[in-house]
């Protein structure tokens, strides 16, 4: 069957890496067209609006105020930087009420309720919520209950919702997409026991090659003689001054990797940041460590504040403990609010390689019966640091699946023959490697998947998942990925069995198994670049070359005879000037004629171009009143350096449209004063008379009645929408 071609390995390996390289680029290209597609928004010319962005930056002092700077020049804004990125006190403090978007997106909407969103929400064509319920609710630190005990329904009442999240999500109109695939972490036990107790296990993560690793993973330091200072500053100082240790430790160890502690409580987090400034105090080599950066910086902050961030290692201090009388109260503070649950949650999902935790208590100390979720998920996460995955077990035990086809067990003992250890299905949530193969010499590390094109592979509805992507992720979290196509297998196994015996000899050697085409091409996208100088003459301006020549005539204009020449001399000056004004080709034939303007001489021109107008070629009428010979008119002429400007009666106003619907366009937003004064400097006017002015307000007029541009009720003129 030809669908299932080709059928050897190699063709097919070459196939997979012919689509990535293509999928790379297409990427790249999807890049280059977006930022060519905010560039080619941005205005050419110094005029309106931009003109006011212009003034602002030069400024030293004296600035208009953000929300007046928007109000003024915002079209010009939104097209220079169509995204923002503001909270929705920000949006109602710098944005008027008609600055309108196409696309309004919410991050972390869990924690936005919905009176704070209805401002952001009323401002977009198109709303996008993402959020999750699991993770931290919006504060009510400073809210006064206002719910009502009763449980009985009123339909007066209004609906109250925690947060934007939660109001979208019973929404029938807005359609729910769950993210499930997980890729920060680089471990997968760092998201193992939220998908287990938050997420049902719907979660999908990845496994990582290490599966112990002192680098990776979730380890628990007890700190036993841990002291709670509950009577004083509710505090635990040895306990801080072990997470300062660890602190140091990766700073000396791992100074390329980013790091954050979170603390349990404010308390603990001041205390942690007052011992670490005093250890620092002997340690001035780390000081470059510790440079702080919203993004990549070293952070101590509490449960309350911590989401959003992202690190390589966390450091968490539970801080809570026995007392100075050996005494340990239920009473933890945030853990105890009600959502105390998800403020761990988030917690414990913040690292991307590495959690430690440190506690004076164990899950021992927590009563396994309480009313607190928060507190519950406390002492299952103490459990879990301390025992790994296996605490998520109904019963201890090793978690080695079931291979799901003959195909991959005939792989497996194959390779088990060759006296390697496999392990099949390796994972924990979700995606899950058919067959691993453990290192003979390195506890704890896989030295290479072995993915069979079976259950798993087709289940993909697209390529780039299948074939790129997932690969991808598995390469970055350490593994060496070798495919062995069912196909191939059937059809040359002694072939198929030397390829993988090969594969697995060299990853033993330290050898790659990527070729140079699995290699990422360079990243940068294809960008067009454009110097671009906002006080010149725009590009849709050339120069207006008047008729210049003077022939030798045989008769005299009024004179019958003379039509044929006439022709032809209008044919020459409409190619010439066109499209041009009738009334000023007459005055060109006559001025060519030695004759002044005759009601004869006149009469005899008007007469000709009447003939020349009803013949299927030669000169036609672009419009009424306005001569060419075909020539579209996609440029607005102005005078040359040394010839004097048109006079606005010989100026089409099909040319005067043109350049009011260009300039519009180039501005993005244009006073009509402003406009009209551009538009006249373009011509050669430099001073705008009773007859400038009358023939742009006409010109004005008729290309917003014609959809060229669009005037608002302030005069301000815009392109069409």
């Amino acid at each position: 069957d030809t669908r299932c071609r080709p059928l050897r390995s190699i063709e097919r390996d070459r196939l997979v890496d012919e689509f990535r390289a293509l999928d790379r680029r297409l990427g790249r290209h999807a890049a280059a067209r977006a930022i060519n597609a905010c560039s080619a928004r941005r205005p050419t010319t110094a005029a309106g609006e931009s003109a006011i962005i212009r003034t602002e930056a030069q400024k030293k002092s004296r600035h208009r105020p953000i929300r007046t700077l928007l109000r003024d020049a915002g079209t010009v804004v939104r097209a220079l930087t169509p995204c923002f990125m503001m909270s929705p006190l920000a949006v109602s403090q710098y944005l008027g009420p008609d600055f309108t978007f196409d696309v309004v997106i919410f991050d972390e909407a869990s924690q936005v309720r919905p009176s704070d969103a209805i401002n952001c929400i009323y401002r977009g064509r198109r709303l996008i919520v993402a959020g999750d319920e699991k993770q931290l609710p919006p504060t009510t630190f400073f809210d006064a209950s206002t719910a009502s005990d009763t449980d009985e329904y009123d339909e007066d009442a209004l609906e109250e919702f925690e947060s934007v999240l939660a109001l979208c999500r019973r929404s029938a109109s807005l359609r729910p997409l769950p993210l499930r695939w997980h890729y920060r972490s680089r471990h997968e036990f760092l998201i193992t026991f939220s998908n287990h107790h938050f997420y049902s296990g719907e979660l999908i993560s990845y496994p990582g090659a290490h599966e112990h690793s002192p680098e990776l993973g979730v380890e628990f330091f007890h700190v036993p003689d841990g002291i709670y200072t509950r009577g004083t500053a509710r505090d635990n100082p040895i306990e801080a001054r072990k997470v300062v240790e660890r602190v140091l430790v990766h700073a000396e160890q791992h100074p390329n990797r980013t790091l954050g502690v979170v603390a349990f409580s404010e308390a603990q987090a001041t205390r942690i940041e007052r011992e670490l400034e005093l250890a620092r105090r002997d340690r001035p080599d780390l000081d470059s460590y510790f440079a702080e950066d919203r993004l990549d910086g070293f952070f101590v902050k509490n449960l309350e504040n911590v989401q959003g961030d992202e690190r390589d290692i966390i450091v968490f201090s539970v801080g809570y403990g026995p007392d100075e009388t050996g005494k340990f109260l239920l009473n933890m503070g945030a853990l105890n609010k009600p959502g105390g649950e998800r403020r761990l949650n988030v917690a414990v999902t913040r690292a991307r390689r590495r959690v430690e935790l440190l506690a004076s208590i164990t899950a021992a100390d927590l009563p396994e019966a309480t009313g607190s979720a928060g507190v519950k998920a406390l002492r299952a996460y103490l459990r879990y640091a301390a025992e790994g995955p296996t605490a998520l077990l109904p019963e201890p035990g090793h978690t080695d699946g079931e291979v799901e086809s003959p195909f991959e067990a005939e792989v497996r003992n194959v390779i088990e023959s060759w006296g390697y250890i496999v392990r099949s299905q390796v994972g924990h949530a979700g995606y899950r490697i058919d067959l691993g193969i453990l290192h003979p010499h390195n506890d704890g590390e896989y030295l290479l998947a072995v993915e069979c094109d079976g259950a798993a592979y087709h289940s993909s509805k697209v390529a780039r998942d299948r074939d790129r992507l997932r690969q991808e992720v598995l390469e970055g979290l350490g593994w060496q990925v070798f495919r062995v196509w069912g196909p191939a297998w059937y059809r040359d196994r002694a072939n198929e069995e030397l390829r993988l015996q090969h594969a697995i000899e060299r990853v033993l050697a330290g050898d790659s198994l990527r070729t140079s085409s699995d290699e990422p091409e360079r990243t940068d996208p294809d960008v067009e670049l454009h110097a671009v100088e906002l006080d010149d003459l725009p590009d849709w301006v050339d120069e207006y070359t008047p008729y210049d020549r003077y022939p030798t005539f045989r008769f005299e204009i009024a004179d019958v005879r003379a039509r044929d020449e006439m022709q032809i001399l209008i044919g020459d000056i409409v190619r010439e000037e066109g499209p041009l004004t009738r009334d000023l080709c007459v005055r060109r034939v006559c001025e060519r004629w030695g004759v002044q303007r005759r009601t004869r001489a006149v009469a005899a021109v008007e007469s000709v171009i009447k003939s020349m107008l009803q013949t299927t070629k030669g000169v036609r009428e672009l419009e009424p009143g306005v001569l060419h010979i075909g020539q579209e008119l996609d440029t607005v002429r102005a005078p040359a350096d040394g010839h004097v400007a048109r006079p606005v009666s010989d100026v089409p106003q099909v040319e005067l449209r043109l350049a009011i619907a260009r300039l519009a366009e180039d501005a993005k937003s244009i006073d009509t004063n402003e406009l009209q004064t551009r538009v006249a400097r373009i011509f050669g006017w430099k001073r705008n008379g009773p007859d400038i002015t009358a023939a742009l307000n006409q010109a004005i007029i008729d290309a917003a009645r014609l959809g060229q541009i669009t005037v608002d009720g302030e005069g301000m003129v815009r392109p069409p929408s």
